[in-house]
């Protein structure tokens, strides 16, 4: 056998041979007996397999590690599934919590599924034992974690929520920032206007900003995700991005009483002054070292001052809306309250043609009119029902009229200053 030659001698009709050391593989043999005259019976001749050693390997399977990685042996999932390589024909046995779980290596490789596994660190024994009943085995160890990562909270930072309130979810910052608490080690997801980002739980809390948002609304889904591969309930909900305001402000038509409707110019000393702004901004006018304020309803704004001293005022209107962003406008109007001054008038002198020149009798049918004012202002003369005006110029005011019938004509002469005062 094995190119080596052993005898022994027949003994009470048996006999025995151990040979040396063979190599492993398959070995022929023959075995010869001849008796003592030199008869030799007929040889037997066989083979036998000389096999001293096994291997094998075994992890968890890919498939049931569910981990960051898939080599990590974290797993969800109670009940893996083990695999590995071996021996044609040899048996597997797997140790795992107390529990004992065997297949057959089939084409060189073994598969195991356990029944439920408790939660926690499992050690594990994977041993082969091949058909010649040489044993091996290989060692390791899992972590089974089937429960949902907790805690587990998240919103828009209070840093970042500018609104009127800090958990209104209203922002003027573009790249807001979420921020919550979890389970150390979980990584947490956010997904929001198209952008996905990722961060790990650290000391209990993280914190993701974002990228650059658009105005408007964005909903947006938190979700935390464990080692194992749990994930907790997801969070969803949604803020409003808004980097803007805007704000009009000027003299209120029915305050403008000036010559013209729009030339900031008032005889009332509590004006009103109104605007446009965005719907639940907070207006604050600033006037004459005073402060008003009010809400922007319907798109609009108007506010009346208390009363307000005479002379050119500027003014400041600030907006601030839900969001926490300002916009500013800046005008200013003319308070005047006091009549016009100085004021007289009547019948021209050169054209008075009476006994006197002050007699108010004239032979012109077309008489004129004269007298002094306020620079600036309007004279109105009405006369026989007919109206004319002018204006104030260098101090003085004149008149001319258009023909009348003779007989006597009741005038009034009317002077009105730029603010409207009389």
């Amino acid at each position: 056998i094995d190119g080596q030659a052993f005898t022994t001698i027949v003994a009470n009709n048996a006999w025995s041979i151990t040979t040396t050391v063979l190599t492993p593989g398959v070995k022929n043999y023959t075995l010869t007996q001849t008796d003592i005259a030199g008869n030799t019976g007929t040889p037997l001749t066989g083979s036998i397999t000389i096999d001293t050693s096994t291997t094998v390997t075994g992890v968890l399977a890919a498939t049931s590690d569910t981990g960051k990685s898939a080599s990590d042996r974290i797993t969800k999932d109670n009940t893996p599934t083990f695999n590995g390589t071996g021996e044609e024909g040899a048996k597997i046995r797997l140790s795992i919590d107390n529990k004992d779980f065997e297949a057959d290596v089939v084409g060189g490789v073994w598969s195991i599924t356990t029944t439920a596994l408790a939660d926690g660190v499992k050690a594990y024994t994977i041993t082969a034992t091949d058909i010649a009943g040489n044993i091996n085995s290989v060692t390791g160890s899992i972590t089974v974690d089937t429960t949902a990562p907790a805690p587990f909270t998240g919103r828009l930072d209070a840093s970042s929520d500018t609104g009127t309130l800090n958990n209104d979810g209203l922002t003027y910052d573009v790249t807001p920032t979420f921020t919550g608490v979890g389970e150390d080690g979980a990584e947490v997801k956010l997904e929001i206007a198209g952008q996905t980002l990722t961060t790990i739980v650290d000391n209990g809390v993280w914190s993701i900003t974002t990228g650059i948002l658009l105005p408007g609304v964005k909903a947006y889904t938190l979700t935390q995700t464990d080692a194992a591969g749990n994930s907790a309930t997801p969070l969803t909900g949604t803020i409003t991005v808004d980097n803007s305001t805007a704000v009009t402000a000027a003299l209120a038509p029915a305050s403008d009483t000036g010559k013209f409707g729009n030339d900031k110019i008032t005889k009332i000393n509590t004006p009103t002054i109104k605007g446009t702004g965005e719907n639940d901004a907070v207006i604050v006018l600033t006037i004459d070292n005073k402060t008003f304020q009010t809400v922007v309803a319907d798109g609009e704004w108007e506010i009346t001052t208390t009363a307000l001293s005479d002379g050119n005022k500027s003014y400041t209107v600030t907006a601030t809306d839900k969001a926490g962003n300002t916009a500013t406008a800046t005008n200013s109007v003319l308070i005047d309250t006091i009549a016009p001054s100085p004021f007289t008038g009547g019948l021209l002198t050169a054209d008075d043609t009476g006994s006197s020149n002050q007699d108010n009798i004239t032979k012109v049918l077309a008489p004129r009119f004269s007298g002094t004012g306020e620079n600036g202002s309007e004279v109105k003369l009405v006369i026989a029902g007919v109206t004319f005006t002018t204006t104030v110029a260098g101090g003085v005011w004149s008149i001319p009229t258009t023909a009348f019938t003779p007989g006597v004509k009741t005038y009034t002469i009317t002077q009105t200053d730029v603010a409207g005062n009389s």
